[in-house]
């Protein structure tokens, strides 16, 4: 690895945090699965249970410096606002301030970082 990719304690922090909540909310929506088909509109679960999936592979990347990790971050992000938004979960916005720790957090390695794991 690149010696110029050292993890602070505040970016280690940070992807503790992310691991746990993705790992939470795939949990979540796998288990309580049939209590949110309740609540909401199947294809609003089933969508958000495909992007909480997606994002396990896009965190571990993260621990790992890929830059793809960090662009399928703000991807599903983006896909995921307007789902949650669309369904009535007027806060879901919010998820822009992680976003922006995360950029904030890797901005200064981007051009450091390899785009797979581990190149």
């Amino acid at each position: 690895m690149n010696e110029k990719l050292v993890r602070g304690p505040l970016l280690t922090t940070y992807l503790v945090l992310v691991t746990i909540v993705a790992l939470f909310s795939f949990t979540i929506y796998v288990f309580g699965r049939h209590a949110m088909l309740s609540l909401y509109p199947a294809w609003a679960v089933y969508s958000l249970t495909a992007v909480a999936f997606l994002r396990l592979p896009a965190t571990l990347g993260l621990w790992f410096w890929s830059r793809l990790a960090i662009v399928s971050q703000v991807l599903l992000t983006v896909i995921a606002i307007p789902i949650c938004l669309a369904i009535g979960l007027r806060f879901s916005y919010l998820s822009i301030i992680g976003l922006a720790i995360l950029i904030a957090l890797f901005h200064k390695r981007w051009r450091d970082m390899p785009w797979g794991i581990g190149g």
